[in-house]
């Protein structure tokens, strides 16, 4: 079911939408269905509905828009633009399941914080095969307060950057070739504005793959460690002082600015996607029914993302529809983490800056964690009741797929797992493995149940895979799933696991194999 989304304003000389500080509601929207308009014409009362309201024009206008939204049975809200933190949210909508606010001034108790977000700059114009980062730092800006003032007079003295200052908002650098001049930048120092210490600038410089750094405190002795912890920005990119700028730029953190950077994206990434799924659950609207699941590790072709690419194309193509998380694993000691590093920033800057990879998630290990523990990290983000488990290297074939039938089969529990099969018949090496002579009806589709596993492209019940690895692999473990779990589902009954095989007529293939490895060993792995 889709969430209506719908921009409210009292104000009758200015309109509800258009604003930067609402591009950041533009992601989360199309996870939410993307049904978006200005104002509440053809909204029905018991719609799904999310109101965004600017704060800032609407200061003291509370009581009337509480009486315009009380008819809405099921809403959220939504307050943007807002700096100066005078708009009172629950007074607005005291009905609504839940309440989002940007640039909060106090730890709110009954509103989220809502990220101010980055303008609607040409950022896909940043996608590039290569980072071409040939600054360390950039300041482009106003430079109005002490604070400010004080980063200048400290950026003067660090080589390899560039600062552009200006004495209002928005008179510098045209905006798209501000985006580039980010884009150039390894780190971005972003001091706070004249009434709160958040600012666009933040955003834009992790759209651009930059690492921002910002104040732990203002100038007037606010502390405001809870709100970067809230917003998922590291302690150690928060300064007390500009006076040290230089020493932190120069002082690389553990892995790299890049490896931070990359971070950094994928969070950002995600925090669009958990926004539409409170709202989700706030809502009582049902989560997609599928979430792919692409596991990724170090290969010889990296940094190209030829072999992801092509196996998210043909989810994208011959799939069901839903989110993809991508489980970046982290790089061991014999790996090229340089090569690996950049495919990873170029899969978040396709996540963030790609319409064809809108769907697509980012999930990075912070080390080593093999193929099994990723899965257990993907599990533990994905909000549908069935996965589509596929190996980077193994992209379905262009051919068809009843994934509504199959679907069905792993709901009902009728299958936990039914496996797209990556040969165009079964072999007779495996047949003393398939428990059907023939295809049966399994919810309406054909296929054979068997007690051999693959690791190969399965559509699964999510709680089973969970169940799976609770059982079959603690934490401790660093191994592949089908290695351990062949023998383990072979030795059973077929009840305990019930694996069945998409047995359509004819060719029965429905994946293939790109051999990311290129004829290399697999990693070692370990189960203890």
């Amino acid at each position: 079911m889709t969430v209506r989304v719908r921009y409210v304003t009292l104000h009758e000389e200015q309109p509800a939408i258009g604003f930067w500080d609402q591009e950041v509601l533009t992601r989360p929207t199309r996870w939410l269905g993307d049904d978006h308009a200005e104002g509440l014409d053809g909204v029905d009362a018991a719609d799904p509905l999310m109101v965004v309201v600017p704060g800032r024009m609407n200061w003291e206008r509370e009581p009337e828009l509480a009486s315009m939204l009380a008819r809405f049975e099921r809403m959220v809200l939504v307050v943007t633009g807002d700096e100066e933190g005078r708009f009172d949210p629950v007074a607005a909508a005291p009905h609504a399941r839940g309440w989002w606010f940007q640039m909060p001034h106090a730890d709110p108790a009954p509103a989220e914080v809502l990220p101010l977000g980055a303008p609607p700059h040409a950022w896909s114009g940043l996608s590039r095969p290569h980072a071409e980062r040939d600054l360390e730092w950039c300041f482009a800006g106003q430079v109005t307060h002490e604070r400010r003032r004080q980063l200048v007079a400290a950026l003067l003295d660090v080589p390899h950057g560039l600062l552009l200052a200006s004495d209002r908002f928005a008179m510098g650098v045209e905006p798209d070739a501000y985006a580039r001049l980010l884009g150039r930048a390894r780190v971005v120092p972003c001091p706070g504005g004249p009434q709160h210490p958040e600012t666009f600038r933040l955003y834009e410089a992790i759209e651009a793959g930059a690492v921002p750094l910002v104040e732990r405190s203002t100038a007037d002795g606010r502390d405001w460690t809870w709100l970067w912890e809230r917003l998922g920005i590291p302690a150690g990119l928060t300064v007390d002082s500009w006076d040290g700028v230089g020493t932190i730029i120069g002082s690389e953190p553990e892995g790299g600015w890049q490896r931070a950077a990359n971070r950094l994206q994928a969070m950002w990434a995600w925090r669009s996607y958990d926004l539409a799924a409170q709202v989700r659950v706030r809502l009582d609207v049902a989560a997609p029914e599928v979430t792919s699941i692409v596991t990724m590790s170090p290969i010889p072709s990296h940094p190209s993302l030829e072999v992801l690419e092509e196996t998210l194309r043909s989810i994208r193509d011959n799939g069901p529809s839903g989110p993809v998380i991508v489980c970046c694993d982290g790089p061991r000691p014999v790996d090229d983490v340089g090569a690996y590093e950049e495919a990873v920033r170029r899969l978040c800057d396709r996540c963030l800056h790609d319409p064809a990879w809108a769907n697509v998630l980012p999930l990075i290990a912070e080390d080593w964690q093999h193929q099994a523990n990723m899965i257990r990290l993907a599990l533990d983000r994905v909000e549908s009741p069935v996965v589509l488990v596929v190996e980077h290297d193994t992209p379905l074939v262009d051919a068809p797929v009843p994934w509504a039938g199959l679907v069905a089969a792993v709901r009902s529990g009728e299958a936990n797992v039914v496996r797209l099969h990556h040969e165009a018949s079964i072999l007779d090496a495996h047949r003393h493995l398939v428990l059907d002579d023939s295809p049966i009806d399994i919810c309406g589709v054909p296929m054979v149940r068997t007690i051999q596993w693959s690791q190969r492209p399965s559509l699964a019940s999510a709680a089973y895979y969970r169940r799976l690895l609770a059982d079959h692999f603690p934490v401790s473990c660093r191994g592949f799933v089908e290695d351990h779990v062949y023998s383990v589902v072979e030795q059973a009954r077929w009840e305990d696991h019930r694996v069945a095989i998409y047995h359509p007529a004819g060719d029965i293939k429905r994946s293939t194999h790109l051999d990311g490895r290129a004829g290399a060993e697999k990693a070692p792995a370990y189960i203890s």
